[in-house]
């Protein structure tokens, strides 16, 4: 009967030190989904400005692209001289 009883205290000690690590693990998850909520929150103004110049540099590199081919065109290739 004391075996029993052992046993069942330890399964008991032991579910208890379970549910106390899962409430733990919940609580830390928890604050992590807040923190990064937050930062979420801070970081997106950046990033949208981050994003709207990297785009205004994409199209100014593509007018300097067509601007640089343009000139190509309308200046005359120099001739090309023959092997010596």
């Amino acid at each position: 009967m004391v075996v029993v009883i052992t046993v069942v205290a330890i399964a008991f000690a032991t579910v208890g030190l379970l549910l106390a690590t899962f409430i733990g693990l919940y609580r830390a998850l928890k604050s992590l989904s807040a923190t990064l909520q937050t930062f979420q929150e801070d970081v997106q103004p950046a990033m949208e400005a981050i994003q709207a110049q990297s785009a205004q540099a994409t199209e100014r590199m593509q007018e300097i692209a067509d601007q640089r081919a343009s000139m190509a065109e309308e200046r005359p290739r120099p001739a090309r001289r023959k092997g010596r």
